[in-house]
């Protein structure tokens, strides 16, 4: 005779998922019974938490850090050492979950037959709360999908901003990369939508006490895209600003510097762009020496012709590009995929390229201006992509020799 299957524990001995909590009460000839599999109750709990994760404006950490935390939960529902090749099986497995187990059960639910049959098999008390557990964890989910997406839409802008400095032949060597244009910002708003919409189609409410929302999510993003370019971009140059005024003086009156000039001075187009170019150079030189960035060249990208240059003497130097890549990569070993990494450096060397051109440029003022205005938004795109996603990938030891680096030339 085969022994009975044991109820489900939690992973570390406490329930985040109320619904998760309630479907693993139920014994388990019910739980066949119905088509619930033990994994469905598992994957539920690690989004449950993951939401919970992302929701907790107490943790100072990053995201990136905070999503760490589910990585010893993920060894226990797929194995494998975390990476990569861990995400992409869990990924392919969580799908098979919702395709085969998951999506069958809600249907189930939602139909007035399976209603009557699960209400008969649990019990009146167990599917109330159940139900209501659903509504709980559900509004809960939109709250996280909300914030998750309003998270990345100021990096999807920065993306945006950034890769718009590179001419057409630099865009052609990043064949694999999707392009990135107003569509973009155009899906996020109708994402948006569609968390609203599903929420009231399940009657869920987004602004029940002690749900951790904030007082902005319980409204949608405007629908008007221009609009919201412009907000995300208003953000984008506070953010900026600050950021990189805590991390050197020197660099954040750099960026001062440019909108005084092309705001106040006689010869602005010029010193705009002499500004913009010595914020290039400051920020590349500040961060890492050419010895450090020969090596971390020589080590990661071998034989690589566009990471050295050979002067007139037979003196090897990294070339910009070479130093912008290290610094993009906080000069730690560079992720993969390589490619935004590579395409956020060559924005930067783009940009200071375009910026030279500027400085002695006879072209209509007015044009040149609004073109030093999107040299700088590429600037403030890179800048904020690497700050907010790059660096948060690399070694915590990597990013406290940054800033004292930087600290010390302010």
């Amino acid at each position: 005779m085969t022994a009975a299957k044991p109820d489900i524990a939690p992973f570390d001995g406490v329930w985040t998922s109320a619904l998760a909590a309630e479907l693993a009460a139920v014994p388990q000839r019910v739980r066949t019974a119905v088509g619930l599999p033990d994994t469905a109750i598992q994957l539920l709990e690690m989004v449950v938490r993951g939401c919970r994760i992302l929701l907790d404006d107490n943790d100072p950490r990053s995201l990136v850090d905070r999503v760490e935390d589910l990585e010893p939960m993920l060894d226990a529902l797929v194995g494998g050492d975390a990476g990569h090749a861990q995400l992409d099986r869990f990924t392919q497995w969580s799908e098979q979950q919702v395709k085969d187990k998951l999506e069958h059960w809600v249907n189930r639910l939602r139909s007035p037959a399976g209603q009557a049959f699960l209400r008969r098999v649990m019990g009146t008390g167990r599917y109330d709360r159940i139900r209501q557990a659903l509504t709980d964890d559900g509004a809960l989910v939109m709250v996280a999908s909300r914030r998750l997406l309003w998270y990345m839409l100021p990096l999807a802008q920065a993306f945006l901003d950034a890769t718009a400095a590179l001419p057409a032949e630099s865009r052609a060597q990043y064949p694999s990369l999707p392009g990135f244009d107003r569509a973009v910002l155009q899906m996020a708003v109708e994402l948006d939508e569609m968390i609203d919409g599903f929420a009231e189609r399940q009657g869920m409410h987004l602004d029940v006490p002690g749900l951790p929302m904030r007082p902005d999510e319980v409204t949608r993003l405007a629908p008007d895209v221009e609009q919201l370019t412009l907000t995300i971009r208003a953000a984008l140059r506070a953010e900026t600003e600050e950021k990189v005024t805590e991390l050197s003086g020197l660099l954040g009156r750099k960026l001062r510097g440019f909108e005084q000039a092309l705001s106040y001075s006689d010869d602005g187009v010029s010193q705009a762009a002499n500004s913009l170019i010595e914020f290039i150079d400051r920020l590349l030189r500040q961060a890492f020496d050419e010895c450090y960035v020969l090596q971390w060249a020589s080590t990661h990208f071998p034989g690589e012709d566009r990471m050295t240059h050979v002067d007139v003497v037979n003196v090897v130097h990294p070339t910009t590009f070479a130093r912008a890549l290290c610094f993009v990569c906080a000069g730690d070993a560079p992720n993969e995929p390589y490619e935004p990494a590579r395409m956020l450096a060559d924005s930067l060397v783009s940009v200071r390229r375009a910026a030279e051109k500027l400085k002695h440029a006879n072209a209509d003022e007015a044009t040149e201006v609004n073109t030093l205005r999107n040299l700088m938004a590429a600037v403030r795109g890179v800048m904020t992509f690497v700050m907010r996603f790059t660096w948060g990938l690399a070694h915590e030891e990597r990013l406290d020799y940054l800033r004292r680096r930087f600290a010390i030339a302010s």
